[in-house]
């Protein structure tokens, strides 16, 4: 059995109300499943609502004394923010297979997050759910990371405070990280807040990190930012031209932005291949859109990336002739 984690401010199971008891509230939840069993029919359990008041005060003050008696590697967490319409059937779902492309010796990815928000509202109301939820998140991360800790290391609680973090939003669950990372740096979070940012077909301005936007200074809080695009990705056309926003980040890539370790990659020629067993539905559909599920050369590329591979060594990446950092992802041979 395998066991990964869900923090969620939406009701589970789900109720009329999406909202349970507000978007600043949060629980974590974890999610006990057979990777060989039948898909969506593990266990959820709520562990504990998230204390908002956690503070500094409370960190082990001997964390280095404890961590040198018995050294031990810390745990590589994946936090992955799903996007629009996604329940928490799709959602548990979306852990499974995230456990099957990551959670399997390619990556150092040991246990997943799922950040669950409420998602299923219309559009706009959805939309304004995703910002809100990432200011709260951020203003809660200290607590939520301090809860987990101890769910992951119970036995050794003083290992949690030097996991380190890893992070892929799809689709709206942009909104989430971009609003989270904003607030965060606001806050004062430190560089190393996370290992690697993954942005994947971004419902986000295209110019999200421009001088005065919310990602303009993402190298603040992360090592390097990986954004994923692809030119014929139907629901974010739909999306701008339904809303009058600009272009979607998700779309072109980011046309502007300052920091030395922020990387486009463009699948548009990559295809659906070997669909792993636990997609939801919602994921087949030929949009363009689901490609970080559904397209093995992304996962491929993205195991890469979570291993820290150097943008312009990693496999099937053709570098842009005119734009730094721009590359062009073709399908394995």
């Amino acid at each position: 059995m395998t066991t990964h984690f869900i923090v969620s401010n939406r009701s589970w199971p789900e109720s009329n109300e999406e909202i349970a008891e507000g978007l600043e509230t949060f629980t974590l939840y974890s999610y006990e499943f057979d990777p060989k069993g039948k898909c969506g029919n593990g266990k959820v359990k709520p562990l504990i609502k998230i204390d908002s008041n956690f503070s500094e005060a409370e960190r082990d003050p001997n964390l280095f004394e404890r961590f040198w008696e018995n050294p031990t590697a810390p745990k590589n967490i994946l936090i992955h923010i799903h996007g629009f319409q996604n329940d928490n059937e799709i959602a548990i779902e979306l852990i499974e297979t995230l456990h099957s492309h990551y959670v399997n010796g390619h990556t150092p990815i040991e246990k997943i997050v799922l950040v669950a928000w409420p998602s299923k509202d219309p559009l706009e109301q959805s939309r304004s759910n995703a910002e809100k939820t990432g200011v709260e998140f951020a203003n809660q991360f200290d607590s939520i990371k301090h809860e987990l800790n101890r769910a992951i290391h119970p036995d050794r609680p003083d290992l949690g405070e030097i996991s380190k973090y890893y992070v892929t939003a799809n689709s709206m669950g942009n909104r989430v990280i971009a609003n989270f990372v904003h607030t965060a740096i606001q806050n004062g979070a430190h560089h190393n807040s996370f290992e690697q940012l993954i942005l994947l077909a971004a419902d986000l301005d295209h110019d999200v990190f421009s001088e005065g936007n919310l990602l303009a200074d993402v190298e603040l809080v992360c090592n390097r930012t990986h954004v994923y695009f692809d030119h014929l990705d139907t629901i974010l056309a739909a999306s701008a031209v339904g809303t009058g926003d600009k272009i979607r980040l998700g779309q072109i890539g980011p046309q502007a932005g300052t920091s030395k370790e922020l990387y486009a990659v463009d699948v548009t020629l990559t295809k659906p291949k070997d669909s792993p067993t636990c997609v939801p539905p919602l994921y087949h559909s030929p949009l363009h859109h689901f490609y970080s599920i559904m397209n093995k050369s992304v996962v491929t590329d993205i195991q890469n990336v979570l291993r820290g591979v150097q943008a312009n060594n990693i496999p099937a990446r053709i570098q842009h002739p005119l734009k730094e950092n721009f590359f062009q992802l073709n399908d394995l041979i």
